[in-house]
């Protein structure tokens, strides 16, 4: 069972996302079957749910994402491959274990590494990660998403990956202030929901979604994520 920890602040008007997935889910399908993907990997299949998150996070086949963190590529195997006809795909900090193998793989050249100046580190002594990075090199892009990742950053480490996302996201060349709307889709470590398992930023103006505030609005919009909407699942 489902419950929403959170308050409704308001339901945006917009886009239908649910007429227009069947199409990002057939993908999703394919790329869940691919033989890149190991057994283990596809095992995990049933406990993280791939098509219900991407679908909760609105994701579509000529979306242009960034993943930040993409680990050993679990969730890179099936993004990319929906996106790699229409979209475009780029990932980003702690991208060694893809760059030194799935990037290599048929049907994966297109996908685009970037922010390879970025620091990610541990302080001595620090139980959590830290990040310094000047930004991800691109704009105009429709979500940025991380998947259990969130969580392991301390207060720094989670102001500067908002600011990139944040940047990725509305940065403009000539500078001048957006006044489109940042929203982001957090999915919970834990029916407690006291750690986030997957953030998903995305522009509010192009994808509007069902908006609902969180105990993590404060994390989020003081570091130049503002207005911002959160909605948390359990």
């Amino acid at each position: 069972m489902k419950y929403f920890l959170s308050v409704l602040l308001m339901l945006s008007s917009g886009m239908a996302f649910a007429d227009d997935f069947d199409a990002v889910e057939a993908k999703l399908k394919t790329a869940m079957g691919a033989d890149i993907r190991t057994d283990a990997e596809k095992d995990r299949d049933r406990n993280r749910r791939p098509i219900a998150t991407l679908k909760f996070f609105g994701l579509r086949d000529d979306m242009k994402i960034v993943e930040l963190v993409p680990g050993g590529g679990w969730y890179t195997k099936l993004l990319a491959p929906v996106v790699q006809d229409n979209g475009e795909f780029y990932a980003a900090l702690g991208t060694g274990r893809i760059s030194e193998s799935m990037i290599t793989e048929e049907g994966f050249a297109d996908v685009q590494i970037i922010a390879t100046d970025a620091k990610l580190y541990r302080k001595e002594g620090a139980r959590l990660y830290t990040l310094e990075t000047t930004g991800l090199g691109v704009t105009g892009m429709d979500m940025v998403l991380t998947f259990r990742n969130y969580h392991n950053f301390d207060d720094e480490g989670r102001a500067a990956m908002n600011k990139a996302a944040y940047d990725a996201l509305f940065k403009r060349a000539s500078k001048k202030p957006s006044s489109k709307k940042i929203m982001a889709k957090v999915l919970p470590a834990s029916r407690g929901c006291a750690l986030p398992a997957a953030v998903s930023f995305f522009r509010s103006a192009a994808r509007s979604r069902t908006a609902r505030i969180s105990s993590l609005e404060k994390s989020v919009t003081e570091t130049k994520l503002r207005p911002v909407r959160l909605e948390i699942i359990c």
